[in-house]
C-alpha cells in the first residue's frame, strides 16, 4: 500500500489468453483510463521469459507480487472466466484489497456523465 504522498496504484485483472499483445495493452490502458487522474499503473504485462514450461503458473505469481503494491484492483468484465483472475479475487477478498469490476465502473461513469449534462 502507498504511503499518504505518493501516488496510488492500481493493478488491472483481465483474461489475457488467446490475446494479441497489442489486445492485452488496448484493455490495459482502457481500463486504467477510468481511475488514471488518481491511480498510477501497475505494470503487468511481463516480456521475460519463464524459467519453466508452466507459464500461467509462472505469470500468477509475478501477478500475486504485483497486488502486493495495489491500493486498488479493477477487474475486466470478463475476469471469473480466467483461473488466474479468480486467484487474484481470491487475494483481494482474503488480504482486504479494494477492488471493483469493468461493469461497475461504466456505470459510475455513465452516472457522472449524466449528470453533467
Amino acid at each position: 500500500m502507498s504511503e499518504p504522498d505518493e501516488k496510488r496504484k492500481v493493478f488491472i485483472s483481465l483474461p489475457m489468453r488467446g490475446l494479441t499483445e497489442d489486445e492485452i495493452k488496448e484493455r490495459i490502458q482502457s481500463l486504467y483510463s477510468h481511475v488514471s487522474s488518481k491511480y498510477e499503473l501497475i505494470d503487468t504485462f511481463w516480456t521475460e521469459t519463464p524459467p519453466n514450461p508452466n507459464n500461467q503458473l509462472w505469470y500468477l505469481g509475478k501477478s500475486i507480487q504485483a497486488l502486493g503494491e495495489a491500493d486498488l484492483v479493477v477487474f475486466a468484465w470478463d475476469w471469473a472466466v480466467a483461473p488466474g483472475c479468480q486467484v487474484e479475487m481470491v487475494a483481494c477478498k482474503a488480504y482486504g484489497i479494494p477492488y471493483v469490476n469493468e461493469v461497475d465502473l461504466l456505470k459510475a461513469a455513465s452516472i457522472h456523465e449524466n449528470k453533467l449534462n
